[in-house]
Parts: C-alpha cells; structure tokens; sequence
C-alpha cells in the first residue's frame, strides 16, 4: 500500500477472503487504506483480474489464474524468501529492457520502483502468448481427473 502511494495513476485492489484468525476488522488496522488503495472481499476474483494489468501476490492461485489468463504478475514476499516460478528480478540494479510473464521483486524498498518500472514499460508493449508459454501446461500435459480416478 505505501509503494502504490508514491506512484502516479496507480491502484491497489486488496482482495481479501476473511477467515476467523484474520478479519476485515484486523486488515484494516494493518493496512492504511486510501483513495488509491481500496480493500475487496465480495464478488469474483475474476472481474478484478479482468481489469488488472499487473497482479502482486507472495503465494496465492491468483498467481496461476493471472498466468493463464495472460496476465503478468509481480511475486513480493519480504526479501524475497518465496519464489515458486522463474521470474525477472527488478530492482535498482537492474532496468526492464523487456516485458514478462513473471517479475519478482525481493526488498521493500524497491517496490515502488519495481512496480513503477514494470507499469511503465513503452507505451503499446503487448503481452504475447509467448511469454507466457513457459508456465502453461501444454494440452499433451493435461491428465482428466477421471485417469487418476480410474482403476484397472
């Protein structure tokens, strides 16, 4: 939420589902919500990625719904100590030359800067299916459930 503040035209969706241990309540208290930073707990997750040009998420199916709906997305979990794909690292070291399917950012204070260089790349870039090839399972992959099922 503080990275989506120093940043121009941008805007945090927080989806969150409720749980007994962690209420709305709770996330509100930890997260300083604002006019470019906005909490949602009903309705489809698909209508929010629908218009997403970026999802951030540290370890949720978002991460695979995004990919498969050709959507990039940005793998942040404090100093990096999760990272369950391949990504491209963003940091101050380093600069976009190119989009991808999967950016990582692993220190806080170079959030912003990250989302600010992957939001920001030429204007009219198109995210090609290629990109994102690596991470979808080809048709000859996909085993039906009913195979496993099945006993011979």
């Amino acid at each position: 939420a503080q990275a989506v503040e120093e940043l121009e035209d941008v805007h945090l969706v927080v989806r969150f589902r409720p749980f007994p241990e962690l209420t709305v309540s709770d996330l509100q208290k930890l997260i300083p919500f604002s006019r470019k930073v906005t909490l949602h707990t009903e309705g489809s997750l698909g209508k929010i990625m629908g218009a997403a040009d970026l999802i951030v998420s540290f370890s949720s199916t978002a991460i695979e719904e995004s990919i498969q709906n050709r959507i990039p997305v940005l793998l942040y979990g404090a100093e990096g100590r999760y990272q369950h794909l391949p990504a491209r690292e963003v940091s101050s070291a380093n600069s976009l030359a190119a989009p991808a399917a999967v950016y990582a950012v692993k220190k806080r204070e170079e959030l912003a800067q990250g989302l600010s260089q992957i939001l920001n790349l030429p204007a009219g870039w198109i995210v090609s299916p290629e990109l994102f090839a690596p991470y979808i399972f080809p048709d000859t992959d996909i085993v039906p459930l009913w195979q496993w099922t099945e006993r011979k």
